[in-house]
């Protein structure tokens, strides 16, 4: 069997902007972080996101790069909003 194990800029390099991208974890638990860092790194824009979301959606948010958001809530667990997707909602953005 094949070692089909890819690099976070593996990953990334497959992705093209517009594309709706799945994030697994829950609120700030088991999140991709490295995935997530390696797609602020890269030109990637206008993404839809479905996440139950956390430090990753807050990110991308703060950093532009989401155009839609599926997700029922944006949480770091002990603190009941993530700042930066709270910035995003009172930007408009």
């Amino acid at each position: 069997m094949s070692d089909k194990t890819m690099s976070a800029q593996d990953v990334v390099g497959r992705l093209e902007s517009g594309m709706t991208l799945g994030i697994g974890g829950w609120g700030s638990r088991r999140k991709p972080m490295a995935l997530v860092r390696a797609l602020l790194r890269s030109g990637i824009t206008d993404l839809t996101v479905v996440a139950y979301g956390g430090p990753d959606v807050g990110l991308l948010a703060a950093a532009g790069r989401i155009r839609k958001l599926v997700t029922a809530f944006a949480t770091l667990d002990s603190i009941p909003l993530e700042p930066h997707y709270r910035a995003a909602r009172e930007r408009g953005a």
